[in-house]
């Protein structure tokens, strides 16, 4: 049995899509169904869309810690103008959070080692120099 949602279909698109498209949707089978259909059907087809909402929740939280795309580009900016000194240690925070051990920061030649420590990334050492990522 295939139980591996297709990429082009119509729930797998409102997955990718913003929360709030879902939610649309949701409107106009609830606006549809109460205006075309006769009274006694009129719940049902409301409920109609109630898998649509599901969606919409379950794409809202998937969105809930994502940058609007204003964030992400005054984020960008920002980290543009730091200066090599600023910006290391805040990259060394970020790679420890994700599991991977900081083995020391030169501050002289602007040199970040990278020792990592999870299963995935065993024997790899990245060396971050100023503007580039090198593999040593």
């Amino acid at each position: 049995m295939k139980w591996k949602m297709s990429d082009r279909s119509m729930f797998a698109v409102l997955l990718r899509s913003p929360w709030w498209v879902s939610f649309i949707v949701v409107a106009a089978i609830s606006l549809a169904s109460s205006a075309l259909l006769p009274t006694e059907y009129k719940l049902m087809g409301a409920l109609c869309s109630f898998p649509f909402a599901v969606i919409g929740v379950m794409a809202a939280w998937r969105q809930r810690s994502h940058l609007s795309s204003a964030q992400a580009d005054a984020l960008q900016s920002d980290l543009a103008k730091m200066h090599w000194r600023e910006f290391s240690p805040l990259l060394s925070q970020a790679f420890v959070r994700q599991g991977l051990h900081r083995d020391g920061v030169d501050q002289w030649r602007g040199r970040l080692h990278i020792d990592a420590a999870g299963s995935n990334h065993s024997g790899v050492r990245q060396t971050m120099e100023g503007g580039g990522l090198g593999c040593r």
